[in-house]
């Protein structure tokens, strides 16, 4: 879609000097308010759902105490991130996978990865991280909840709805103690080629191109954009960008997939990367609502695998 500016240069009398350009960019994307999705505002569900179906991600807008909500986890996370290389890998992930519970880096990111059910976690920084991160959990939880509520209810066909059904059924009845819900925080370092870390208009990708293996990701606009979604035609929209500040991105992961795939729907996962500009650092913090793995093992991962048996599914990390 085309975008036009005009620039007035000057303003004589009656006469007008102006620059009109006109350039291939991409216009914002409406978003949909979270507290009237949550409260089941139809207007809202409808559009959700719709979103959902055309083009497998939404945005919604936020309220000012959930935002306060998140900037304070971001903030506990910003903490933890500031320490020492070697204080941080003091909680090391678990496991020989660069995703497992705990402290994980990479040249270009490091990773605090949670499964927030899971007893005994290594959380910095006791309880205050632990509880601002537990909180923010519980708000992006339910709001994929609701997600696939209103997908269920505005499905094509009866099948379509079974199928979002049983998995909402699935991750409403399963204890806190077995939930698979992740929580991810993420600290970018951005350089470009060669270790330079000067400021450039150039983006460097910190993550490559993958989709995730939950139900839904859903996470906050970050202040330094990086998220870029792949369209159904190849192209990338840089959602951050387009988003407000004040928007949650959700979007469709593997498991929401597999339950729409040959049932009438057209949700897909999404194909996602994350692009940084070079030499600057970006905070991210994001959630994953997942199906147990009993209903995971029903279907197979994008890897050609039952999820439940693929470790990279289980622990590889997102963006």
């Amino acid at each position: 879609m085309y975008s036009v500016s005009l620039q007035i240069d000057a303003l004589s009398g009656h006469s007008v000097v102006s620059t009109v350009s006109i350039g291939l960019q991409p216009c914002s994307i409406a978003s949909h308010s979270l507290v009237e999705l949550l409260q089941g505002t139809a207007r809202v569900e409808s559009a959700v759902a719709s979103d959902l179906e055309s083009r497998s991600y939404t945005l919604l807008r936020t309220d000012i105490g959930t935002m306060r909500m998140l900037r304070e986890a971001e903030a506990q996370l910003g903490t933890f991130f500031a320490l020492p290389l070697l204080q941080k890998q003091e909680f090391a992930g678990r496991g020989e996978l660069g995703g497992a519970c705990g402290f994980n880096s990479w040249p270009l990111r490091e990773q605090w990865h949670a499964r927030i059910a899971e007893p005994g976690e290594p959380w910095p920084l006791a309880a205050k991280l632990e509880l601002a991160l537990f909180d923010v959990a519980q708000l992006l939880r339910r709001t994929g909840l609701r997600c696939l509520e209103v997908l269920k209810s505005h499905a094509a066909t009866s099948s379509a709805a079974d199928s979002f059904d049983r998995l909402h059924a699935a991750c409403t009845a399963v204890e806190r103690a077995h939930r698979s819900d992740v929580l991810d925080g993420f600290r970018y370092a951005a350089r470009e080629e060669g270790g330079s870390s000067s400021s450039s208009a150039a983006a460097v990708e910190a993550m490559g191109t993958h989709t995730d293996p939950g139900i839904f990701t859903i996470k906050r606009t970050s202040d330094v954009a990086g998220v870029e979604l792949q369209g159904e035609r190849g192209e990338w929209v840089p959602i951050e960008r387009l988003a407000s500040p004040e928007d949650l991105v959700v979007f469709a992961a593997d498991q929401l997939q597999a339950a729409a795939s040959c049932e009438g729907s057209r949700v897909r996962a999404v194909h996602h990367r994350v692009m940084v500009p070079a030499g600057r650092e970006r905070t991210s913090l994001l959630y994953e609502l997942r199906a147990p793995s009993s209903v995971a093992a029903a279907s197979c991962c994008r890897h050609g695998r039952r999820t439940d048996q693929c470790h990279v599914c289980q622990y590889y990390p997102v963006g």
